[in-house]
């Protein structure tokens, strides 16, 4: 077992005042199988309060609202976590929902024959994930500002290059070829920059962590704080205000061991 400090932050600047502005913030972490927090501490600004729900999938998220006008708005999550080297997740049945494709999920023609190039067999789950990771690894070259929230698994493997969504969407419309549910996962992993996202296959009974962007298996460091579909069921930040302006986004992750 090991513990990490972590850091999100995220700071919009808005091009002039904005008014009556509803937020959902889905970016506090919980204890589960591999991992436990120890501390959560989170600050908005402006200074509101928050309520916290659950959605469908058991993710955490902070809700509020801002009436009055503001320029800037932050939202800042901090603490400890202690988390396991175990590759093993949790156990427990899959919801239907995990099985099946989504639009940003959907296999292509391209992907599709791409998958039947792998050869991989269903009846050996574990090992048909770990061949669709290095696959998926191996079938993009990381580069941002290529892709963006709405590209498709297809879109991306057509490119050939995006950033750890686009390796997590590609690698789930292949586990879904496979007949294998599988989760898009959301998180952070140690050093500096942005959430990271990863994928989750269920393996006889149980849910394994599988980074096709970094090509490993998700284990001590990673931090995780949503699960859903695909990035639409785990966008961190979400909201809409009154006022025609533009907006500056800045986003900055710090994970390093205690």
């Amino acid at each position: 077992m090991s513990v990490y400090r972590y850091r999100y932050e995220m700071r919009i600047s808005f091009g002039g005042p904005v008014t009556n502005h509803s937020f959902k913030i889905k970016c506090l972490p919980q204890d589960n199988c591999r991992q436990k927090i120890l501390s959560c501490l989170w600050e908005v600004e402006p200074d509101v309060p928050l309520k916290v729900y659950r959605d469908w999938a058991g993710n955490a998220e902070a809700h509020g609202f801002v009436s009055d006008p503001h320029e800037v708005f932050s939202f800042t999550v901090s603490g400890e976590a202690e988390t396991a080297n175990d590759i093993c997740e949790s156990k427990g049945d899959a919801s239907p929902v995990y099985r099946y494709e989504t639009p940003l999920t959907a296999a292509g023609e391209g992907l599709k024959a791409f998958f039947a190039a792998q050869g991989v067999r269903p009846d050996a789950p574990y090992d048909a994930a770990l061949a669709l990771m290095h696959a998926t690894h191996g079938a993009l070259r990381y580069e941002k500002g290529e892709t963006d929230v709405a590209t498709s698994a297809e879109e991306a493997f057509e490119r050939g290059s995006g950033v750890c969504q686009d390796y997590a969407h590609v690698m789930l419309a292949l586990c879904r070829l496979a007949g294998l549910p599988s989760k898009y996962v959301v998180g952070f992993i140690p050093g500096e920059g942005e959430s990271h996202a990863w994928v989750e296959v269920q393996c006889r009974g149980y849910w394994y962590g599988f980074d096709p962007t970094n090509d490993l298996l998700v284990s001590d460091g990673y931090i995780k704080i949503s699960e859903g579909r695909d990035f639409s069921d785990t966008e961190i930040n979400r909201g809409c205000f009154r006022g025609a302006v533009s907006q500056e986004k800045q986003i900055c992750v710090l994970v390093e061991k205690s």
